[in-house]
């Protein structure tokens, strides 16, 4: 089995990246991308632990583009981690975020909840600070009563839900991926809120940017989902991916990595990590993962 979208505590998820191998070695899944949003920090971990446990870890990242409606993220795999444009970029997506969490501190300070981004920080294991810490230090300041309240009564309404970062567009964060060497793909296209018509526009445009791939297999799609989604990727020639998303029991309950929502993620095309690993040119990033051994071994 594969995964081609897990997060570690690197960003918004709950287990360490070593521990993200081990659970997947647990769950008979030899192939996982560890896609953090908009960092790689816990690639060299990953890596390590998966030369050990003999689990091939696929160097990834997840961007999230700015859109007009629903939410756009687009995961890159077979990234060239050492690639100093794409650390730069990665620094400049930092601090943007940075900048919104501090809006988030001053939002909530306004209307009496006395949390600073000092006791956030604290549920952080990486550099990325996401609304999952926040909704962690609510609860633990028994400011809500358990984790969705988090997003119900503050981040989905105003003026929580009007604090954007600056951003990329969905051009840009394909370029970031394809100018480090690696292959974009959209993740769980459900999120963009679009109908059938317009869904198929919006991957046309989005493959005139450079996009490679769909990932049609994700645990909040529906079997009618994963079909549409595999239908508008064969018309486009596009890659068909699988990913859990996995973050962790608090943030994505009922989700196991490799098998997602009730195995939704179990692919029923088998030479799927085959062929994208053709299309991404193995021998082209293969150098660069001999590298990353090096450092971290």
């Amino acid at each position: 089995m594969i995964d081609l979208h897990v997060h570690t505590t690197a960003s918004d998820g709950e287990y360490m990246p070593s521990k993200i191998v081990k659970m997947a070695k647990e769950n008979n899944v030899t192939t996982v991308a560890i896609t953090d949003h908009d960092t790689i920090e816990g690639i060299e971990e990953a890596i390590e632990a998966g030369t050990k446990l003999e689990i091939e870890i696929i160097p990834g990242i997840e961007l999230n583009a700015k859109v007009p409606k629903g939410k756009m993220h687009i995961v890159g795999y077979f990234i060239d981690i050492n690639n100093k444009e794409f650390l730069k970029k990665m620094a400049e997506l930092k601090k943007d975020r940075e900048d919104r969490n501090q809006q988030f501190i001053e939002e909530f300070n306004k209307k009496g909840i006395a949390i600073t981004l000092e006791q956030v920080k604290k549920y952080v294991i990486g550099n990325v600070v996401g609304k999952p810490h926040f909704a962690r230090a609510l609860y633990d300041n028994g400011y809500i009563k358990d984790i969705e309240e988090a997003y119900s009564n503050y981040f989905n309404l105003e003026p929580f839900n009007e604090i954007k970062r600056k951003g990329i567009t969905p051009r840009e964060a394909i370029q970031i991926i394809k100018n480090a060497g690696g292959i974009a793909v959209i993740a769980h296209p459900v999120t963009l809120k679009l109908d059938d018509e317009e869904l198929k526009n919006k991957i046309q445009e989005l493959k005139e940017y450079g996009l490679d791939g769909i990932e049609c297999y994700n645990n909040i799609h529906t079997k009618e989902d994963i079909k549409k989604l595999k239908e508008i990727a064969q018309e486009n020639n596009l890659l068909i991916t699988a990913g859990s998303d996995f973050h962790g029991p608090i943030t994505t309950p009922n989700i196991k990595i490799g098998r997602g929502k009730d195995d939704n993620i179990i692919s029923d095309i088998p030479d799927m990590l085959e062929k994208i690993k053709k299309y991404a040119k193995k021998d082209r990033w293969e150098p660069i993962f001999h590298h990353v051994l090096e450092i971290v071994c």
